[in-house]
Protein backbone atom coordinates (compact mmCIF):
# COMPACT_ATOMS: atom_id res chain seq x y z
CA UNK A 1 0.00 0.00 0.00
CA UNK A 2 2.05 2.36 1.05
CA UNK A 3 4.57 2.06 -2.63
CA UNK A 4 1.28 3.23 -4.36
CA UNK A 5 2.05 6.50 -3.01
CA UNK A 6 5.87 7.46 -3.46
CA UNK A 7 7.67 9.62 -5.29
CA UNK A 8 11.20 10.22 -5.91
CA UNK A 9 12.67 11.92 -3.42
CA UNK A 10 14.67 14.90 -4.52
CA UNK A 11 11.39 16.62 -5.54
CA UNK A 12 12.50 20.51 -4.74
CA UNK A 13 9.56 22.41 -3.90
CA UNK A 14 10.68 24.68 -6.90
CA UNK A 15 9.17 22.89 -8.95
CA UNK A 16 5.48 23.41 -7.43
CA UNK A 17 3.47 25.16 -9.73
CA UNK A 18 1.04 26.80 -7.81
CA UNK A 19 3.32 28.90 -5.11
CA UNK A 20 3.77 28.99 -2.09
CA UNK A 21 3.70 25.76 -1.07
CA UNK A 22 0.56 25.72 2.26
CA UNK A 23 2.28 25.21 5.35
CA UNK A 24 0.31 22.05 6.17
CA UNK A 25 2.25 20.78 3.37
CA UNK A 26 5.68 21.83 4.56
CA UNK A 27 8.21 19.37 6.39
CA UNK A 28 8.82 20.09 9.84
CA UNK A 29 12.46 19.42 9.22
CA UNK A 30 13.39 21.40 6.35
CA UNK A 31 10.00 23.57 5.72
CA UNK A 32 10.07 21.69 1.92
CA UNK A 33 7.37 20.04 0.62
CA UNK A 34 6.57 17.19 2.06
CA UNK A 35 7.47 14.37 -0.29
CA UNK A 36 6.53 10.54 0.66
CA UNK A 37 5.41 11.80 4.23
CA UNK A 38 6.32 10.69 7.46
CA UNK A 39 4.94 11.21 11.23
CA UNK A 40 6.66 10.60 14.25
CA UNK A 41 5.10 9.42 17.28
CA UNK A 42 4.79 13.46 18.46
CA UNK A 43 2.78 14.23 15.27
CA UNK A 44 5.58 15.98 13.76
CA UNK A 45 5.48 15.29 9.86
CA UNK A 46 8.92 14.57 8.06
CA UNK A 47 9.32 14.47 4.26
CA UNK A 48 11.91 11.43 2.91
CA UNK A 49 14.87 13.01 2.79
CA UNK A 50 14.82 14.26 6.45
CA UNK A 51 13.52 10.99 7.63
CA UNK A 52 16.68 9.15 5.80
CA UNK A 53 19.50 11.52 6.82
CA UNK A 54 18.32 12.34 10.40
CA UNK A 55 17.05 9.23 11.50
CA UNK A 56 19.89 6.79 10.28
CA UNK A 57 18.48 4.46 12.55
CA UNK A 58 19.86 6.11 15.43
CA UNK A 59 18.09 6.69 19.06
CA UNK A 60 19.88 9.88 19.60
CA UNK A 61 17.71 12.11 17.49
CA UNK A 62 15.15 14.29 18.60
CA UNK A 63 12.16 15.23 17.02
CA UNK A 64 11.60 18.56 15.10
CA UNK A 65 9.10 19.58 17.87
CA UNK A 66 11.73 20.48 20.53
CA UNK A 67 12.54 23.46 19.22
CA UNK A 68 9.43 24.93 20.60
CA UNK A 69 10.80 23.34 24.33
CA UNK A 70 12.21 26.63 25.78
CA UNK A 71 11.44 26.55 29.56
CA UNK A 72 14.12 23.98 31.99
CA UNK A 73 11.18 21.65 32.34
CA UNK A 74 10.59 21.35 29.27
CA UNK A 75 13.82 20.40 28.41
CA UNK A 76 13.70 17.51 31.21
CA UNK A 77 11.58 16.16 28.96
CA UNK A 78 14.05 16.02 26.21
CA UNK A 79 14.43 12.23 26.42
CA UNK A 80 11.07 11.51 25.81
CA UNK A 81 11.91 13.43 22.21
CA UNK A 82 14.29 10.97 20.98
CA UNK A 83 12.98 8.83 18.27
CA UNK A 84 14.57 6.43 15.11
CA UNK A 85 13.16 5.17 12.07
CA UNK A 86 11.55 2.13 13.97
CA UNK A 87 9.40 4.96 15.67
CA UNK A 88 7.80 6.80 12.57
CA UNK A 89 5.52 5.53 10.44
CA UNK A 90 4.20 6.62 7.03
CA UNK A 91 1.24 9.44 6.82
CA UNK A 92 -0.93 8.20 3.70
CA UNK A 93 -3.16 10.38 4.11
CA UNK A 94 -0.71 13.60 3.74
CA UNK A 95 0.67 11.61 0.70
CA UNK A 96 -2.52 11.25 -1.03
CA UNK A 97 -2.88 15.19 -1.10
CA UNK A 98 0.58 16.05 -1.72
CA UNK A 99 0.55 13.67 -4.77
CA UNK A 100 -2.77 16.23 -6.31
CA UNK A 101 -0.44 19.10 -6.11
CA UNK A 102 -0.02 20.97 -9.67
CA UNK A 103 3.67 20.61 -10.53
CA UNK A 104 6.05 21.44 -13.46
CA UNK A 105 8.20 18.73 -15.02
CA UNK A 106 12.19 19.29 -13.84
CA UNK A 107 13.45 19.36 -16.36
CA UNK A 108 11.39 22.72 -17.99
CA UNK A 109 14.56 24.88 -18.06
CA UNK A 110 15.85 21.92 -20.91
CA UNK A 111 12.75 22.64 -22.71
CA UNK A 112 10.02 20.46 -21.45
CA UNK A 113 7.28 22.66 -20.90
CA UNK A 114 4.87 19.91 -18.82
CA UNK A 115 2.28 20.58 -16.58
CA UNK A 116 0.78 18.09 -14.28
CA UNK A 117 -0.11 16.35 -10.59
CA UNK A 118 3.24 15.43 -8.82
CA UNK A 119 1.32 11.89 -8.91
CA UNK A 120 1.70 11.90 -12.69
CA UNK A 121 5.75 13.07 -12.56
CA UNK A 122 7.40 9.61 -12.05
CA UNK A 123 5.77 7.96 -14.96
CA UNK A 124 5.93 11.29 -17.23
CA UNK A 125 9.87 11.01 -16.51
CA UNK A 126 9.96 7.42 -17.06
CA UNK A 127 8.29 7.32 -20.25
CA UNK A 128 7.22 10.82 -22.05
CA UNK A 129 9.94 13.34 -21.17
CA UNK A 130 12.20 13.86 -23.57
CA UNK A 131 14.80 16.16 -21.62
CA UNK A 132 15.23 13.52 -18.63
CA UNK A 133 19.02 12.67 -18.22
CA UNK A 134 19.32 9.30 -18.34
CA UNK A 135 22.56 7.02 -18.52
CA UNK A 136 23.32 4.96 -21.60
CA UNK A 137 24.11 1.47 -21.20
CA UNK A 138 26.86 1.07 -23.29
CA UNK A 139 29.18 3.98 -23.15
CA UNK A 140 27.63 5.05 -18.95
CA UNK A 141 27.50 8.65 -20.39
CA UNK A 142 24.76 11.11 -19.27
CA UNK A 143 22.27 12.45 -21.75
CA UNK A 144 18.93 13.30 -22.24
CA UNK A 145 16.19 11.35 -23.90
CA UNK A 146 15.65 12.13 -26.96
CA UNK A 147 19.33 12.11 -27.83
CA UNK A 148 19.72 8.69 -26.61
CA UNK A 149 17.19 7.83 -29.00
CA UNK A 150 18.28 10.01 -31.50
CA UNK A 151 21.97 11.22 -32.45
CA UNK A 152 23.52 9.19 -29.39
CA UNK A 153 22.63 6.06 -31.68
CA UNK A 154 22.98 7.09 -35.27
CA UNK A 155 26.38 6.46 -36.87
CA UNK A 156 26.10 9.42 -38.94
CA UNK A 157 26.34 12.16 -36.01
CA UNK A 158 29.23 13.10 -34.35
CA UNK A 159 27.56 12.50 -31.07
CA UNK A 160 27.33 8.92 -31.86
CA UNK A 161 28.30 6.51 -29.07
CA UNK A 162 31.60 4.93 -28.90
CA UNK A 163 30.11 2.07 -28.48
CA UNK A 164 27.41 2.21 -30.65
CA UNK A 165 27.49 -0.87 -33.53
CA UNK A 166 25.22 -0.94 -36.44
CA UNK A 167 25.71 -1.87 -40.11
CA UNK A 168 26.13 1.11 -42.10
CA UNK A 169 22.56 2.84 -43.16
CA UNK A 170 23.44 3.44 -46.69
CA UNK A 171 24.53 -0.07 -47.90
CA UNK A 172 22.22 -3.05 -48.94
CA UNK A 173 24.87 -5.38 -46.81
CA UNK A 174 23.70 -5.16 -43.15
CA UNK A 175 25.79 -7.96 -42.06
CA UNK A 176 28.89 -6.32 -40.89
CA UNK A 177 28.08 -3.62 -37.32
CA UNK A 178 30.81 -1.21 -37.61
CA UNK A 179 31.30 1.39 -34.60
CA UNK A 180 31.51 5.22 -35.36
CA UNK A 181 35.18 5.21 -35.93
CA UNK A 182 34.92 2.62 -38.62
CA UNK A 183 31.77 3.94 -40.06
CA UNK A 184 33.53 7.42 -40.79
CA UNK A 185 36.38 5.43 -42.78
CA UNK A 186 33.57 3.18 -44.79
CA UNK A 187 32.18 6.03 -45.84
CA UNK A 188 35.15 7.51 -47.93
CA UNK A 189 35.09 4.40 -49.88
CA UNK A 190 31.29 3.39 -50.00
CA UNK A 191 29.49 3.23 -53.26
CA UNK A 192 26.26 3.97 -51.62
CA UNK A 193 27.02 6.58 -49.70
CA UNK A 194 24.62 9.64 -51.08
CA UNK A 195 26.60 11.95 -52.96
CA UNK A 196 25.83 15.57 -54.29
CA UNK A 197 26.35 16.63 -58.11
CA UNK A 198 29.92 19.11 -58.60
CA UNK A 199 27.94 21.31 -60.30
CA UNK A 200 25.56 22.12 -57.30
CA UNK A 201 27.33 25.49 -56.24
CA UNK A 202 28.17 26.39 -59.74
CA UNK A 203 24.73 26.14 -61.53
CA UNK A 204 22.70 24.54 -59.05
CA UNK A 205 22.36 21.61 -60.12
CA UNK A 206 19.99 19.60 -56.62
CA UNK A 207 20.68 15.96 -57.53
CA UNK A 208 21.71 13.56 -55.09
CA UNK A 209 22.52 9.62 -56.13
CA UNK A 210 24.77 7.12 -54.73
CA UNK A 211 28.47 7.59 -54.82
CA UNK A 212 28.57 4.64 -57.72
CA UNK A 213 25.90 6.07 -59.78
CA UNK A 214 27.23 10.09 -60.06
CA UNK A 215 29.29 9.05 -63.60
CA UNK A 216 25.90 8.25 -65.24
CA UNK A 217 24.62 11.33 -64.09
CA UNK A 218 27.08 13.25 -65.60
CA UNK A 219 26.87 11.29 -68.52
CA UNK A 220 23.59 11.38 -68.81
CA UNK A 221 22.51 15.00 -67.03
CA UNK A 222 24.66 17.30 -69.73
CA UNK A 223 21.22 18.71 -71.30
CA UNK A 224 19.87 19.25 -68.34
CA UNK A 225 23.65 21.03 -66.97
CA UNK A 226 23.51 22.81 -70.18
CA UNK A 227 20.16 24.26 -69.75
CA UNK A 228 20.75 25.61 -65.83
CA UNK A 229 24.04 27.11 -66.72
CA UNK A 230 21.71 29.24 -69.24
CA UNK A 231 19.35 29.88 -66.63
CA UNK A 232 22.66 31.32 -64.06
CA UNK A 233 23.63 33.20 -67.17
CA UNK A 234 20.26 34.59 -67.42
CA UNK A 235 20.00 35.26 -64.45
CA UNK A 236 23.16 37.33 -63.60
CA UNK A 237 22.55 39.18 -67.01
CA UNK A 238 19.01 40.23 -65.44
CA UNK A 239 20.79 41.48 -62.26
CA UNK A 240 23.81 43.47 -64.26
CA UNK A 241 21.07 45.08 -65.73
CA UNK A 242 19.43 46.16 -63.13
CA UNK A 243 22.18 47.12 -61.88
CA UNK A 244 23.26 49.45 -65.07
CA UNK A 245 19.47 50.95 -65.07
CA UNK A 246 19.94 52.12 -61.32
CA UNK A 247 23.29 53.51 -62.38
CA UNK A 248 21.90 55.59 -65.32
CA UNK A 249 19.33 56.84 -62.80
CA UNK A 250 22.06 58.20 -60.61
CA UNK A 251 23.99 59.56 -63.60
CA UNK A 252 20.27 61.42 -64.74
CA UNK A 253 19.67 62.78 -60.98
CA UNK A 254 23.54 64.09 -61.10
CA UNK A 255 23.00 65.74 -64.15
CA UNK A 256 19.71 67.50 -63.45
CA UNK A 257 21.53 68.67 -60.44
CA UNK A 258 24.72 70.32 -62.70
CA UNK A 259 21.79 71.63 -64.70
CA UNK A 260 19.82 73.51 -61.72
CA UNK A 261 23.25 74.85 -60.44
CA UNK A 262 24.53 76.10 -63.80
CA UNK A 263 21.42 78.06 -64.50
CA UNK A 264 21.38 79.56 -61.43
CA UNK A 265 24.60 80.39 -61.69
CA UNK A 266 23.84 82.42 -65.19
CA UNK A 267 21.07 84.16 -63.34
CA UNK A 268 23.42 85.27 -60.92
CA UNK A 269 25.77 86.80 -63.37
CA UNK A 270 23.28 88.96 -65.32
CA UNK A 271 21.74 90.00 -61.86
CA UNK A 272 22.14 93.68 -60.96
CA UNK A 273 23.51 92.76 -57.66
CA UNK A 274 26.91 91.10 -58.96
CA UNK A 275 26.92 94.43 -61.66
CA UNK A 276 26.87 97.08 -58.22
CA UNK A 277 29.37 94.69 -56.10
CA UNK A 278 31.81 95.00 -59.80
CA UNK A 279 31.64 98.61 -59.84
CA UNK A 280 32.03 98.94 -56.18
CA UNK A 281 35.25 96.57 -56.32
CA UNK A 282 36.70 98.75 -59.40
CA UNK A 283 36.01 101.92 -57.86
CA UNK A 284 37.90 101.17 -54.39
CA UNK A 285 40.43 99.46 -56.38
CA UNK A 286 41.27 103.44 -58.52
CA UNK A 287 41.32 104.89 -55.27
CA UNK A 288 44.15 102.83 -53.99
CA UNK A 289 45.84 103.35 -57.22
CA UNK A 290 45.69 106.63 -56.90
CA UNK A 291 46.76 107.44 -53.48
CA UNK A 292 49.50 104.63 -53.74
CA UNK A 293 51.19 105.14 -57.04
CA UNK A 294 54.62 103.32 -56.25
CA UNK A 295 52.67 100.05 -56.02
CA UNK A 296 51.88 99.72 -60.01
CA UNK A 297 55.65 100.15 -60.28
CA UNK A 298 56.58 97.46 -58.12
CA UNK A 299 53.63 95.10 -59.41
CA UNK A 300 55.20 95.97 -63.11
CA UNK A 301 58.55 95.08 -61.73
CA UNK A 302 57.69 91.87 -60.12
CA UNK A 303 55.39 90.71 -63.11
CA UNK A 304 59.02 91.02 -65.20
CA UNK A 305 60.59 88.98 -62.58
CA UNK A 306 57.87 86.40 -63.14
CA UNK A 307 57.99 85.98 -66.96
CA UNK A 308 61.62 86.52 -67.09
CA UNK A 309 61.58 83.24 -64.60
CA UNK A 310 59.32 81.56 -67.21
CA UNK A 311 61.59 81.97 -70.01
CA UNK A 312 64.51 81.04 -68.64
CA UNK A 313 62.68 77.61 -67.51
CA UNK A 314 61.55 77.38 -71.02
CA UNK A 315 65.09 77.53 -72.16
CA UNK A 316 66.03 75.19 -69.90
CA UNK A 317 63.23 72.41 -71.02
CA UNK A 318 64.58 72.99 -74.52
CA UNK A 319 68.31 72.14 -74.04
CA UNK A 320 67.07 69.32 -71.66
CA UNK A 321 64.78 67.80 -74.76
CA UNK A 322 67.53 68.46 -77.58
CA UNK A 323 70.17 66.19 -74.82
CA UNK A 324 67.54 63.56 -75.23
CA UNK A 325 67.14 63.26 -78.64
CA UNK A 326 71.04 63.58 -79.19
Amino acid sequence: MESAFLVRSNFTSTEIQNEPIPDRFKCSGCSELLVNCYQTPHGCRLCQRCFSNELLQSSDRVCPCIRSLDSCRDRARLVEHFLSQADCFPDIATRKDVLKLEVRCPNEESGCKKQLTLKQLDSHLTDECQFEVVTCDRCSERVRQFELNGCHSDLRSPHCCSEFRAPCPHCSDSSSRLYRSEFQEHLMTCPERPSDCKYRQSIGCQTNVAMSQLDEHYCSGTDGHLELTVQRFQQELQQKDSELKEMNNSVGQLQEKVLKLTERLFLFEKSPLLKTLLNQGRRLSNSDLTEQPGEEDNQSQQDAAVKESITSSNRMRRRMSIKWRI
